[in-house]
């Protein structure tokens, strides 16, 4: 009896060991202080990729010449459950760091995270191009046919258009690393579409769109046609003024969005007498979809339009632009701003 007793103390007193030491070598620094540089902390990137396992992310550690060994890496991550929850990111590892913290943090994707910003104005066609060029989100959607992805990915989110352009919110968005393009482009549109149903639903009563699809449109029109904040609901005003009395809206940057890679940065008279469905100087009305993701200024300015008697405008030169009444006054604008013949127009319509 006492024997049994004795080996049930000493089988006991070597788990009590094991676990002790278990305890010491997962909360333990990866580099003792004399190791780590003294006071000093540094730190590392550990990049865990997708499909990454704790026995690869063990090595990297090593790589990263932290005394850490895979097999132990892997075997805590088990021990604790953890294997199978591990995120994809980048994680700096801080050279006093144990085991358990790193293992906690990489579990619950507490790593730093990758941003991307995509500027109001810009297409569907700018937005995936700054996708693809970004170094940390992983690639899904082929761009070769823009036109046809963009149809794909109106149906496949459920978009009332038969494009995306205009339903990406421009906004600066931040994400795990490896996150992909789909992810990215599911979020935008989703705030897009929350941001457009907030503004179409406190729109104001000298509003004459029918509908927020319309307002989308006309917004992205204005986001191209001025960057200057108190000239958005003029311009705006005058394109209201204008779809109410058929008149066709006469806009460059639907013409320049229509032309597509044809257009060379120089807008010719043959471009505006060019048939098309984005022409909107032959075409009276709205163009079939938009021709950019605008803001949230410019969707505001949609629908709370200026009450003017202008009907045409043009760029003076210094972000902002002129508003005219008639077309005499227009021309005289444009000699003087844009070809500087003429005098300075005296009466500014607002």
């Amino acid at each position: 009896m006492k024997l049994f007793l004795r080996f049930i103390l000493l089988g006991l007193c070597f788990v009590f060991l094991v676990a002790g030491l278990a305890y010491y070598w997962v909360h333990k620094p990866l580099l003792p202080q004399h190791l780590a540089g003294g006071e000093r902390n540094n730190s590392f990137e550990l990049v865990v990729e997708p499909g990454d396992s704790a026995q690869i992310i063990g090595e990297k550690l090593e790589n990263l010449a932290l005394k850490t060994g895979p097999v132990s890496f892997s075997f805590f991550s088990r021990l604790f459950g953890l294997h199978k929850n591990l995120k994809t990111g980048v994680y700096h590892i801080r050279e006093s760091e144990s085991i358990a913290s790193i293992l906690t943090r990489i579990s619950r994707g507490k790593g730093i995270h990758a941003s991307i910003t995509l500027i109001e104005g810009w297409t569907f066609e700018d937005v995936m191009k700054a996708i693809q060029r970004h170094p940390h989100i992983t690639k899904t959607l082929a761009i070769d046919d823009i036109s046809d992805l963009s149809e794909m990915l109106a149906v496949e989110l459920g978009l009332d258009t038969p494009s995306i352009e205009g339903w990406i919110f421009p906004d600066t968005y931040f994400f795990q690393y490896g996150a992909s393009d789909q992810q990215l482009i599911r979020r935008a549109v989703w705030l897009q579409k929350k941001t457009l149903n907030e503004i179409w639903e406190s729109r104001g009563v000298n509003s004459k769109l029918l509908n927020r699809t319309d307002a989308l449109n006309l917004a992205s029109i204005i986001e191209k046609e001025t960057q200057h904040p108190p000239d958005r609901r003029l311009v705006s005003g005058v394109f209201h003024n204008r779809l109410a009395m058929k008149m066709r809206l006469q806009s460059d940057p639907t013409i320049i969005y229509g032309l597509g890679s044809k257009f060379d940065g120089n807008l010719k008279k043959r471009h505006l007498k060019k048939d098309s469905n984005y022409n909107s100087y032959l075409r009276v009305g709205l163009p079939p979809t938009p021709i950019s993701n605008p803001g949230k200024d410019a969707l505001i300015a949609s629908v709370h339009p200026a009450v003017t008697d202008a009907l045409y405008f043009v760029a003076k030169g210094d972000g902002s632009s002129y508003f005219s009444k008639t077309y005499r006054e227009h021309i005289n604008a444009v000699n003087y701003y844009q070809k500087g013949i003429g005098r300075a127009p005296k009466e500014k319509i607002r």
